[in-house]
């Protein structure tokens, strides 16, 4: 079972992830505390925004308490981070877990709150507790043959990276870095490119007008999707049917 009880400064513990002999989500412990020295740690829940909140709020007490300045704070939540980056990799070492980390702070961050606040810290420890517990739950397994069959099938709707990360109950950065692990590009450049195969055999295989080939297979902008096949092909979906018709 791994070890995430870790020292931050003096006698400080912090645990992020999951419950801990003394039944909480997100706690701080000092080596007094009759669970201060306890290593093992259990992942059988996810925990609430509240309590993450709440242990949030005992975290800068504890280091208020402790007389640290500005400075000193941001040293010990750097550590947090690094820490958590760690114990992801340990979850799973083939994705860039940093880059995880940075997106989901980026997306945990909400208008009217200072970046890097305790605010902040609170917002973005919800959003990776529960990445945390996806990946302890390896709730990826098969969840890129899901997410491939969808495009296969849907690839002409508004399909994003965000809203299929909800519907298959994973972490949209996570998602995003084990798709271009699997397929060398993005999520969005591979259903691109597959809207334009499926395109360009319209365009070899029916007599149908480019506006409406472009709208069936998910292009409501012809301009946008001319120059998507260009970027693809090389040349113009014109120019495209010509060549085939001419070989």
């Amino acid at each position: 079972m791994a070890d995430i009880v870790y020292t931050l400064e003096g006698d400080v513990y912090l645990n992020i992830t999951n419950k801990c002999p003394c039944n909480c989500a997100f706690c701080i412990r000092s080596k007094s505390d009759a669970y201060g020295d306890s290593k093992e740690l259990w992942f059988d829940k996810e925990p609430t925004f509240e309590e993450i909140k709440k242990a949030i709020e005992l975290f800068y007490q504890e280091m208020g308490n402790m007389g640290m300045n500005s400075e000193t704070m941001t040293l010990n939540v750097n550590y947090l981070l690094f820490r958590l980056i760690h114990l992801a990799s340990e979850q799973d070492d083939d994705v860039n877990q940093q880059e995880i980390l940075r997106l989901i702070s980026e997306s945990s961050f909400e208008s009217g709150i200072m970046r890097g606040s305790k605010a902040h810290l609170a917002s973005f420890a919800c959003e990776y507790a529960e990445y945390l517990f996806q990946l302890r739950k390896n709730v990826s397994r098969g969840v890129l043959g899901m997410v491939e069959k969808e495009i296969r099938e849907s690839f002409a709707s508004n399909l994003t990276l965000k809203g299929l990360s909800e519907k298959y109950y994973v972490n949209s950065a996570y998602l995003g870095q084990l798709f271009r692990k699997k397929y060398g590009q993005s999520f969005k450049d591979y259903l691109n490119n597959y809207r334009i195969e499926q395109a360009s055999n319209q365009l070899i295989h029916t007599d149908k007008k480019i506006i409406q080939i472009a709208e069936e297979v998910g292009y409501h902008d012809l301009d946008y999707f001319v120059n998507r096949f260009i970027q693809v092909k090389g040349c113009t979906p014109a120019r495209f049917r010509k060549q085939m018709f001419e070989e």
